[in-house]
Parts: C-alpha cells; sequence; structure tokens
C-alpha cells in the first residue's frame, strides 16, 4: 500500500517540478516532464472486472486510476476485442468479435468503428469501407447473403443509389 503512495508524490513533485520551469523558453521541458511523470506509473497487467470480463494488455495510471492505454484484449464472455486503446477507449486498428459470430476488423475512435473496416456478419454478409459513429459511411461496398454487391456511397448506415437512401441492413 504504501509503494503506490510513494509514486504518487513522486508523480506530484514532478509535476511540481515542471510547472517551475520558465514556459516561455521550455514549454517543451514541460511537456516532457509531465509525461515522465506519467509514465512511471505504465505497464502491462491483466485486470478482472467485476462482471466477469477480463482485461490483459498494457496501460497507464493517471491521478490513481488505471487506464488502457497501447494494446491490449478484453473478453466478455463470448465476446472479444483485441487492438489499441486510448485513455481507456477502443481506439486505432483492432478485431471485434460478437456473440452472433459477427467479426469487424479495422479503425475504431472512442469505442465505436471509424475510418476503414470490414464487418462480416453471421449469415455471411460483408461490408467493406468507410465508417463513422459506428455506421457505414463514405465509400464502400456491401454484399448481401445472395452475393449481390451494392457498391458506393454511404451515409449514416444506408446506401445512396444515386436518387434515396436504401436500408441495407
Amino acid at each position: 500500500p504504501t509503494k503506490p503512495l510513494r509514486r504518487a508524490a513522486a508523480q506530484r513533485k514532478a509535476l511540481e517540478q515542471a510547472s517551475l520551469v520558465r514556459s516561455d523558453t521550455s514549454s517543451v521541458y514541460i511537456h516532457y516532464l509531465t509525461l515522465k511523470a506519467m509514465s512511471m506509473q505504465a505497464g502491462t497487467g491483466t485486470f478482472v472486472f467485476v462482471d466477469g470480463s477480463n482485461y490483459e494488455g498494457e496501460f497507464v495510471e493517471v491521478e490513481g486510476k488505471r487506464v488502457r492505454q497501447g494494446q491490449g484484449t478484453l473478453t466478455d464472455g463470448p465476446e472479444s476485442y483485441s487492438g489499441g486503446w486510448e485513455n481507456d477507449l477502443m481506439t486505432g486498428e483492432g478485431q471485434y468479435k460478437f456473440a452472433s459470430g459477427a467479426v469487424y476488423l479495422g479503425g475504431f475512435l472512442n469505442g465505436k468503428f471509424d475510418g476503414e473496416g470490414k464487418y462480416v456478419w453471421a449469415d455471411g454478409a460483408a461490408y467493406t469501407g468507410g465508417w463513422k459513429e459506428a455506421k457505414m459511411h463514405g465509400k464502400g461496398e456491401y454484399r448481401d447473403t445472395e452475393g449481390v454487391s451494392w457498391a458506393g456511397r454511404f451515409h449514416n448506415g444506408m446506401f445512396f443509389n444515386g436518387k434515396s437512401y436504401i436500408t441495407l441492413r
């Protein structure tokens, strides 16, 4: 119990020292000291949550709270996510496997599908292309279970055929 208190005290001291540096000539130095103080609490580990889910991977400790940061895997029953984390949210490249059998592989931002990615439903239908706020968005292609392809522009989860928006899923 005393080791974390010593670490927290060291962090506070480093941050206090950083604030004493003249910001007009050494703003980069202040930033470096702040990052150095925060990284003192970085590491890898396994966390088991109250609901039975677990996380194995990199983390940082910020203000006494451990936050998923870097690469790691979250397993929650039959669902799992492996990939990047930033500030405790799925961010960067990763793969999410759903309990239904569906799989998403691609970009994440703040815990949602974002950027380029591929989603394959359990029935075999698939979408490859742009995502925004966890919705098909931008240039992409949806292929249904019968092999029919819908390629072009998507907006907020709907396909635009040039005249109107069509909900495909």
